[in-house]
């Protein structure tokens, strides 16, 4: 069983990470990126956990809808932020609670013991029911009876059986000495029902499509199955409740200029961001006025993307189809055709004969691909066209387009004045794979076709993507060199002997400077390492599986990181927070004129040079305008509460622009939290410090993918930063804790 811990109790987790499958999660803003990663069974969470994410939209809604238990610590239940939380998160499904005091047993105990809705409070469980966050609350019965609650709670979208309907009485028979007094049976009252309020991916639970004027009600998980099952659909209706991210998904796509998106009870949020009608039902007027809409969107946008003389989408859609793609990265192989020799047409037959050959040609393309496929014909420019072939891979793209070519180069175009012509085309096939340019692909493919001889078909391989660590002499490297800046994409790592440390577990290990010692020293760490003496040697080991790719490793030792004078440091380190302190204060003390600012969730850097912790969250250390810092240890400091004004960065920011002209470096000591780092400027930098021997830490990963390019420098906590004073500013510098690198500058 896996589990992850996203507690925000350092002390907590600390305890609970002894046991096998414990992970740990330090931020609400990767959280769900680190479940991603390790796909774990059972999520533990608190309030505690820091970010400024809402935790049940960020957090507790997309694990729930990923069907991941959860376990939450909500604090004492008699207190009223513990009940809101209960209210709330029973409406989810969620009946797992670890009350205060929290403590390792006590998780440990829930997790082998699931909770159930009956041993919830009842006042608690009777509140969520009556409350409108509570998802299934029109399928309630109207009396609160513990086993019809149970039900609902268990199946919330399985409608509870109405009781039975009284017989009524029976009339005195003919004959009878009782008066005949003839009454007519009540009608039982229908059950009062709330209207449902639909919060779960479920998309079309109470709407539908519109198609010819009519409405349609239509039950699908996502819009991709509904399209897939109707076609010819004019608009789609959503809830109100339906992810604003989702809408803005759909805006970028290209089905959102055809087909028009209604927001049922909408309002100018959702307006705002492309919703084309907000009603509060759909009317029969609404569905055809929104037929005859969608067929005039459609009629105008095909003049728009469409080439008039093949019939073919212009190169524009194609930049936009690609550019919505990075949102949907569904897997696709791209074909880049090109007719051969057709200057040879214009100058022999004249231009008139080559328009007839590309319409010929764009409506040969155009008939012969998968209309249930999605596949696209593009004109690129020229007489170069271009085929987009979703959900298809290298070989059966490979296949399609040889059948293709073969076809094309048995037909025959007669022109008007009755002359013949035969052509063929040569083309390039790649599948897209991230971090590839796959047009460029593709084109160099076609141009390997036509160095050929014409009348070809190349397509490209996949290539192995390989994460260099350490100083590696990358111009030795005898294939081409794609450069990437996103360690998740490797698929081996080479590295020296020196760096061996740096290098992620479950990829192959190619180790490069090997010797009679060190090839013991580095089977000792690493069984799994692939010992090489030279790059060449490398090279032969991996080209006959495919080719290469480099992405240039971010723990490089090879430059050091220069800040100007007057500038300011943050100091993070999302898998030991504590490190991020130490590491702040050893820089303040390497250099004069130097201030502290401590905004960690933990303020670890304060608590290092000694002043105690419970002095740190009075409200005597919140001196977010002061004119003066605390000296404390002979360290400038500028504490701020975290408790207080961690949750909003700006703050700490103000108080570095305030500060940090009268210092010559301003460290930030930022602990785990990544988002305090957000906005850095030319004089700024983040020194952000791996988990030790783990290159494939979440948090910095995603930070790295977001912030490329910027004043980042990523290295080992275990290594010791020392501030040097330079011309320009001030380089940082780092050494090995044990000597053993020497300094660099």
């Amino acid at each position: 069983m896996k589990v992850l811990l996203a507690t925000g109790v350092k002390k907590l987790e600390e305890e609970l990470m002894k046991y096998q499958g414990f992970h740990q999660s330090y931020n609400r803003f990767i959280t769900m990126d680190i479940a991603a990663t390790i796909k774990p069974d059972v999520v533990v969470v608190s309030p505690l956990l820091s970010g400024e994410e809402d935790l049940i939209s960020s957090v507790i809604k997309p694990l729930r809808d990923e069907n991941i238990r959860v376990i939450f610590c909500p604090g004492n239940p008699e207190y009223n932020d513990a009940r809101e939380w209960m209210r709330q998160l029973i409406g989810w499904g969620i009946y797992d609670y670890v009350y205060d005091p929290v403590t390792a047993d006590k998780i440990l105990h829930r997790i082998e013991n699931p909770g159930k809705l009956g041993d919830l409070p009842k006042d608690i469980v009777n509140e969520a029911s009556k409350s409108e966050v509570a998802s299934f609350i029109d399928l309630l019965p109207e009396e609160d009876d513990e086993e019809d609650l149970e039900k609902a709670f268990k199946n919330p979208f399985k409608k509870i059986k109405p009781k039975a309907k009284e017989k009524p009485k029976e009339l005195p028979a003919s004959g009878s000495n009782l008066p005949a007094i003839v009454e007519k049976p009540e009608k039982p009252e229908k059950p009062q029902r709330k209207k449902l309020k639909i919060s779960f991916r479920g998309l079309f639970v109470k709407t539908g499509y519109i198609k010819d004027g009519k409405f349609y009600k239509h039950k699908a998980t996502s819009v991709a199955e509904l399209l897939e099952a109707e076609t010819g659909i004019e608009a789609i209706v959503v809830p109100k409740s339906w992810d604003i991210g989702e809408i803005k998904k759909f805006q970028r796509d290209r089905r959102s200029k055809t087909i028009l998106l209604i927001v049922l009870k909408g309002n100018k949020e959702h307006q705002a961001i492309g919703a084309d009608y907000c009603v509060k039902k759909v009317t029969p007027q609404l569905a055809q006025e929104v037929s005859i809409l969608s067929r005039k969107a459609s009629a105008l946008w095909r003049r728009v993307d469409t080439d008039p003389l093949t019939g073919a989408y212009t190169r524009a859609f194609l930049n936009e189809w690609l550019e919505g793609h990075e949102s949907r990265k569904t897997p696709y192989s791209l074909v880049m055709l090109d007719l051969d020799h057709f200057k040879n047409v214009n100058d022999t037959y004249g231009h008139d004969a080559g328009d007839a050959v590309l319409a010929a040609f764009g409506d040969f393309l155009k008939s012969n691909i998968r209309t249930t496929g999605n596949d696209i014909v593009f004109r690129y420019g020229g007489e170069e066209f271009i085929l987009v072939l979703p959900y298809t891979n290298l070989s059966q793209a490979y296949i399609v387009v040889d059948r293709l070519r073969k076809m094309w180069a048995e037909r025959v175009i007669t022109l008007p004045d009755g002359r013949i012509i035969k052509t063929t085309f040569s083309a390039g096939v790649a599948e897209w794979q991230e971090g590839l340019d796959t047009c460029k692909e593709a084109d160099n493919m076609l141009y390997k076709a036509k160095n050929e001889g014409r009348n070809k078909v190349k397509a490209a391989t996949r290539r192995l993507r390989v994460l260099v660590l350490g100083k590696i002499p990358l111009n030795e490297i005898k294939a081409s060199i794609d450069v990437t800046y996103d360690p998740e994409l490797a698929t081996a790592v080479i590295c020296d002997k020196n760096n061996l440390e740096y290098a992620p577990a479950g990829l192959p290990l190619y180790v490069l400077g090997t010797g009679q010692l060190s090839d013991w020293a580095i089977k000792k760490q690493r069984e799994d390492a692939i010992l090489c003496m030279s790059v060449s040697e490398i090279i032969e080991k991996i080209k006959p599986k495919t080719n290469l790719q480099v992405l240039p490793g971010v723990r490089t030792h090879d430059k050091s990181h220069t800040i100007p004078k007057n500038g300011t440091l943050y100091v993070v380190c999302p898998s030991r927070p504590a490190a991020a302190g130490e590491i702040a204060v050893k820089l303040v003390n390497s250099i004069s004129n130097a201030a502290l600012v401590c905004a960690s969730p933990e303020s670890t850097g304060a608590i290092t040079i000694g002043i105690p912790e419970k002095q740190l969250i009075t409200s005597d250390w919140r001196i977010i305008n002061a004119d003066a810092p605390v000296k404390w240890a002979g360290v400038y400091v500028w504490p701020i509460d975290p408790y207080k004004h961690i949750s909003v960065p700006y703050d700490v920011h103000a108080l570095v622009d305030q500060i940090k002209s009268k210092f010559s470096i301003v460290v930030v000591d930022c602990g785990a939290s990544l988002d305090i780092c957000t906005r850095i400027s030319n004089d700024e930098g983040v020194l952000l410090l791996y988990k030790e021997g783990d290159a494939s830490d979440v948090a910095t990963k995603h930070w790295h993918k977001n912030h490329r390019g910027q004043n980042v420098l990523a290295m080992s906590p275990n290594e010791v930063p020392a501030i040097i004073e330079a011309d320009n500013g001030y380089i940082i510098s780092y050494q090995d804790i044990n000597n053993q690198r020497q300094l660099i500058r």
